[in-house]
């Protein structure tokens, strides 16, 4: 019995690994998208902060 929970134990911690390790892959992928869209969409963010600052100018 106590052969199987260490099995087992060390069946999970296994697991563990794996998800964590493709986890983090994914998590790294979804920050590579989200700076990949934010460098894309930063010009139209500038040009939006220069227009707020122009109209707050004009005041």
């Amino acid at each position: 019995m106590l052969e199987s929970m260490e099995e087992e134990a060390a069946s999970n911690a296994d697991y563990d690994k794996v998800i964590r390790k493709y986890l983090g892959w994914y998590l790294q992928d979804q920050q590579e998208l989200l700076d990949a869209w934010l460098r894309k969409r930063d010009p139209l963010y500038q040009a939006l902060r220069a227009f707020i600052q122009a109209l707050q100018n004009s005041e």
